[in-house]
């Protein structure tokens, strides 16, 4: 047989009790007193404590509800759950605020752990590589991280229209991609340009629809692939030259040692001197040309057969001194002003390849001058995060936007004589040294930068 629970009578049943009671005996009184017409006072004094009793219990559950409503708010709000006590919630029974306060503890718990939580998907979304950034409903940012932020170039974004200060039109482009498609947005700072995969997600979360954007930057990725196409196809290029004009040209030179000697065994007049003079004519436009050819293929050579760097600690003054020097001439020719900063700042670099390399960059500055009143060239260095940075900028007409992305392609030249390998053999001679190099361009100023790992993190 169960044991019947023991019975347990808080004070607020006791005054419920009581209240009840008296609204029931009190009509009973009185219909009692109407029998003797002598009791009209205390026929008065029943209705009386009547309405008192009907009014009294009617504040108390007016109260109660009250206050029973501010709990619920209480535990309801995710803003700070505060324990129940007895004088907040005296008409509530001792068990029932337990019950309360034990279902708050739990709140309490569930918004620590949610907090907790979402402290931690934060720093491991700082942690992915990939820039994030996720919109609700209401075109408002929930959450973007340091990748993304660092790939637009800005410091916060709370909507997107922050993003018009990055580039003009640039909010409407994000609104404008639909789910599915990978979008390529290319953009170009002073220090460095990004080419950007932007894909879309839109997920369902509750009532509401959730906008992620994944932000990749491919550049380095595209960079590495075409490299590797223009290796293999330069290889075989330079391949089949050697082996179709290196026979060409050992014969036609081995067929002027035989004209020589041809001179000196037949008979001499003029048909047969014209005849033989042509025939040289010939073999010495083939040999010459041969040896261009072959000259050719050994500057492509050296573009797919950089070596490996041969580090040391250079100061940028000594760079600026043997490539500057190198282009003495040059500058004065063109009247082209140099001015340098930083020249202690020490690069961990292959000196040669790097003089190399500043010598293309200062030629390429130099032959883009025309009629400009102010022709100068600055070269300058600095250090930023874990890389030390060269920029060489020139105050020249710039470079047009079509063409930008095309110039360190190998064979690709604005000028007439130009042989296109300058500007692709500085990319290699960067890749070689881990590192990158990157133009920004305007009219009347062009930015190009070289930047280098630190010597830790070679």
């Amino acid at each position: 047989m169960k044991k019947l629970p023991d019975m347990k009578f808080h004070k607020i049943d006791l005054r419920v009790l009581v209240q009840i009671f008296l609204l029931a005996a009190t009509p009973i009184l009185f219909s009692m007193s109407l029998n003797n017409s002598s009791l009209i006072i205390t026929r008065a004094s029943l209705v009386i404590i009547w309405v008192v009793q009907i009014i009294l219990l009617y504040r108390y559950l007016k109260q109660s509800d009250r206050k029973l409503k501010q709990a619920v708010k209480i535990i309801s709000s995710g803003e700070e759950f505060q324990l129940l006590r007895n004088k907040e919630l005296s008409f509530v029974h001792e068990d029932v605020l337990k019950d309360i306060n034990e279902a708050i503890t739990k709140f309490r718990s569930l918004k620590i752990e949610r907090e907790a939580d979402l402290l931690f998907f934060q720093l491991v979304m700082e942690y992915i590589p990939a820039g994030v950034i996720v919109i609700g409903s209401s075109e408002k940012i929930r959450l973007v991280n340091r990748a993304a932020l660092d790939l637009l170039g800005i410091e916060f974004l709370e909507n997107l229209e922050r993003l018009e200060t990055v580039k003009a039109g640039l909010s409407n482009w994000f609104m404008s991609l639909t789910e599915n498609v990978f979008a390529i947005l290319d953009l170009d700072f002073p220090d460095h340009s990004y080419r950007i995969s932007v894909s879309v997600r839109d997920i369902k979360l509750l009532n509401s629809t959730q906008r992620i954007y994944l932000l990749k930057d491919i550049k380095k990725e595209v960079d590495i692939k075409e490299v590797e196409t223009w290796h293999n196809m330069l290889s075989i290029l330079s391949h089949e030259v050697v082996n179709s004009v290196s026979p060409i040209t050992l014969s036609s030179k081995g067929m002027q040692r035989n004209i020589t000697e041809l001179r000196k065994v037949i008979d001499k007049n003029e048909s047969t001197d014209k005849i033989i003079s042509e025939i040289e004519t010939g073999l010495s436009l083939i040999s010459t040309r041969g040896t261009g050819l072959n000259e050719f293929v050994e500057s492509i050579n050296k573009l797919t057969k950089i070596p490996s760097p041969v580090y040391e600690d250079v100061s940028l003054g000594q760079l600026i001194k043997e490539s500057a020097g190198l282009m003495h001439e040059d500058f004065q020719t063109k009247n082209v002003e140099i001015s340098t900063s930083n020249e202690d700042m020490k690069v961990f670099c292959d000196k040669k390849l790097i003089v190399h390399v500043m010598i293309n960059l200062l030629r390429n500055s130099i032959e883009a001058f025309t009629n400009e009143l102010d022709k100068t060239i600055s070269i300058s260095g600095k250090k930023e995060d874990n890389h030390t940075i060269i920029q060489v900028t020139d105050s020249g007409p710039g470079i047009p936007s079509n063409i930008k992305n095309q110039i360190f392609s190998p064979f690709f030249s604005t000028k007439k004589r130009g042989s296109g390998l300058g500007l692709s053999f500085t990319r290699q001679v960067m890749r070689r040294h881990n590192g990158d190099v990157n133009i920004w361009t305007t009219p009347g100023k062009t930015i190009f930068t070289l930047t280098f790992q630190d010597k830790l993190n070679v």
